[in-house]
């Protein structure tokens, strides 16, 4: 995964609803043209229509449900995963069960420029989240700065195929 990250594009947030947390990011990442101007107004439609809620409790009780919002190719002008670390759990929607609400705590929000970009970029994500011990994904997801969160990125990202 730490072929997508910036240590320019890692945040820390603490707003209280997932559109206020849209708008904080948007605005960063609009104002260094990353993203597009229909971005925000998209990533938003999309959550709505398609959930990233994602529960990690069959990984582990001590992980906390995590979100990896995106949108279209067209309104992104780079490929990304931004990390964002929630000083308060903000409630998504589960992107299997979208009747069911996850309180995330960390979300990994993808930027795609091209069509195909998100198929390489999820399975990172995802391999990032396999690869590491309960203990320090659990560790990890505490981080409060975005130092911390490049260097664990960049020290502990093992990259791999998905299986």
């Amino acid at each position: 995964m730490k072929e997508y990250i910036s240590k320019d594009e890692i945040y820390i947030s603490n707003a209280k609803r997932k559109e206020d947390l849209f708008k904080e990011i948007y605005d960063h990442l609009f104002s260094k043209n990353l993203v597009t101007e229909k971005f925000l107004i998209e990533i938003i439609e999309r959550e709505n229509r398609s959930p990233t809620g994602l529960n990690l409790s069959h990984m582990s009780k001590k992980l906390p449900s995590i979100a990896i919002p995106h949108t279209d190719y067209k309104f992104c002008n780079v490929d990304l995963v931004v990390p964002v670390s929630l000083n308060t759990k903000i409630e998504f929607n589960n992107m299997i069960n979208p009747d069911q609400k996850e309180d995330v705590g960390f979300i990994f929000m993808i930027l795609n420029s091209h069509p195909g970009s998100q198929v390489e970029m999820l399975p990172s994500i995802m391999n990032f989240l396999k690869n590491q011990t309960v203990d320090n994904l659990a560790s990890f997801f505490k981080l409060t700065n975005e130092r911390d969160i490049f260097n664990y990125i960049n020290s502990r990202d093992i990259k791999g195929e998905w299986e």
